[in-house]
């Protein structure tokens, strides 16, 4: 399902208290999957979800296909979605969120959009999808995932995002394609990686693979833009970054393994 907008650009409104990105983009969970089982499709069935912390929000979703708002509490882009204002034509929250009477946001009002994202991603198509920005006047829950079609569950993965304020600069993978696992199971950990997203442009992400000291690959990720660590990860290997980031560790057993 591509992305609903709205029918006019959205309007300045409350300034907000939090923001964050919405993780996974698909060409890096596309690859995560298929790098476990090579039976992946490269069509995601992916699904992110907003939860309100409390009544009265106004939440606003920035597609990143178009570029981000210069001020998201001030957007000029008809694509930006503003929920809980009660303006529709700026975006419903009642299509996404099946508490919500019309566009407004009662206290723990779930929005959950889906998306059926072929990839590689084309930026002239627009879905709600990892590499979003969301910002809300109240405080949010940011959640995203999805399966690879002709596997569904079978092979899935979901993660949460804390917004930019819990963003860090040094991260230690806390397991690793090394770390032993016990006699007559499977190796859980037989794939590791991470999908590190950056909130400020220009960001340095040093990546030392095997925690010996020594960094192994250096690369620089703009705003809601992430690099993929794809595969190779032991335990205690480290990343570092010149502003904050959020990282989110990939893991998986290979299907060969």
């Amino acid at each position: 399902m591509v992305a609903t907008t709205g029918t006019e650009p959205a309007s300045a409104g409350p300034a907000v208290v939090m923001r964050g990105y919405v993780p996974l983009p698909t060409d890096d969970f596309q690859t995560y999957l298929e790098n476990v089982n090579d039976a992946a499709d490269t069509t995601i069935a992916f699904t992110v979800g907003i939860t309100n912390a409390a009544a009265g929000a106004t939440i606003y979703y920035d597609h990143h296909e178009d570029g981000f708002e210069a001020d998201i509490a001030n957007p000029v882009q008809s694509t930006t979605l503003v929920f809980g204002d009660g303006n529709a034509g700026n975006g419903n929250a009642g299509t996404y969120c099946t508490a919500c009477a019309g566009d407004l946001l009662p206290q723990g009002a779930p929005l959950v959009m889906r998306s059926s994202i072929p990839t590689p991603r084309v930026p002239a198509n627009r879905f709600f999808d990892g590499g979003d920005k969301v910002a809300s006047t109240r405080g949010i829950t940011i959640t995203a995932g999805g399966y690879s079609t002709p596997l569904n569950s079978v092979l899935s993965g979901v993660v949460s995002a804390y917004d930019t304020s819990k963003y860090g600069t040094r991260y230690t993978v806390p397991v690793g394609e090394d770390t032993p696992f016990p006699s007559g199971t499977t190796d859980a950990f037989s794939y590791t990686g991470a999908s590190i997203m950056a909130s400020t442009a220009g960001t340095v992400v040093d990546i030392d693979d095997d925690g010996d000291g020594d960094v192994d690959t250096t690369a620089t990720i703009d705003e809601g833009r992430t690099h993929l660590a794809n595969g190779g990860l032991s335990e205690g290997a480290t990343i570092t970054s010149s502003a904050p980031v959020q990282v989110h560790l990939l893991t998986g057993r290979r299907l060969s393994d």
